[in-house]
């Protein structure tokens, strides 16, 4: 369950903000990729 083998997501966004990371920019600059807990 903690590791999640076997999950899989319908697009980018929806892996990103299951797994905790900041959504994508589209062109601009990534700065911080991971959100503040």
């Amino acid at each position: 369950e903690i590791s999640k083998i076997g999950v899989f997501y319908d697009t980018v966004e929806e892996s990103l903000q299951a797994n905790g990371f900041a959504p994508n920019r589209n062109g601009a600059h990534q700065g911080f990729l991971r959100k503040a807990a």
